[in-house]
This record gives C-alpha cells, sequence and structure tokens, in this order.
C-alpha cells in the first residue's frame, strides 16, 4: 500500500500508471528491509542477517534502507 501511495503522489487521474517506476533500481524502504522489482517482476529483498549465539539472536548485519550500496 505504502509503494502505490509513494508512485501515486505523481500520477495524475486519467494518466496511465507509471509502472515503470515499480522497477526503480534503489528500491523502496519496506518494514523488513529495503525491495525493489527487477526487470522480470521478481521481488529483490535487502533483509537483516542473524544468528543464533549460545541462544540468543545476534545481528550479524542490519538490513539496508536500499539498494544504493548493492
Amino acid at each position: 500500500v505504502l509503494l502505490a501511495i509513494r508512485i501515486a503522489r505523481d500520477w495524475r487521474p486519467g494518466d496511465a500508471f507509471p509502472a515503470a517506476r515499480l522497477s526503480e533500481s534503489e528500491g523502496f524502504a519496506g518494514l523488513d528491509g529495503a525491495f525493489r522489482f527487477g526487470r522480470d517482476g521478481v521481488a529483490q529483498r535487502a533483509l537483516e542477517v542473524q544468528e543464533v549465539r549460545g541462544g540468543q539472536t545476534v545481528t550479524v548485519s542490519v538490513a539496508p534502507p536500499n539498494f544504493k550500496a548493492n
């Protein structure tokens, strides 16, 4: 829903939906980390990586806010 709202800000009634914006290489902020859609329409996600150490979860790598560095 938030993705549709972000794209709809620049979308004028009567114009075609700007579907090309769905594949922005920078991606979009999601609840679990950044995500984007590839040219084939498949979702790519940048998620946090955690390990279990001594019965506790430890964050190894935080989820990036976007794909700029990837």
